[in-house]
């Protein structure tokens, strides 16, 4: 009787701990996508920003990569740089 017992309390946390799991997923998958659409934002605007100033394709894309890299690790990190 006592091997049924421990049996179902093991089977109990095992699938509680598979439900934390999957939400944990879940939620690192949005926030993720967040940031994703946040670093496409900053590069457009930068890479727009930085042609029209005269500079070459390849200059802007390297700047607005290390920029808004900057600035999503920043983010996750949760501070903010100042601009």
């Amino acid at each position: 009787m006592a091997n049924k017992v421990i049996a179902v309390v093991f089977m109990f946390i095992v699938v509680v701990a598979a439900q934390q799991v999957q939400n944990a997923v879940a939620q690192d998958q949005e926030e993720d996508s967040s940031f994703k659409e946040r670093f496409q934002v900053c590069f457009n605007e930068c890479q727009d920003q930085c042609t029209r100033k005269g500079h070459g394709s390849t200059f802007c894309e390297m700047k607005c990569d290390a920029d808004c890299g900057a600035k999503e690790a920043a983010a996750k990190l949760g501070f903010k740089l100042g601009d």
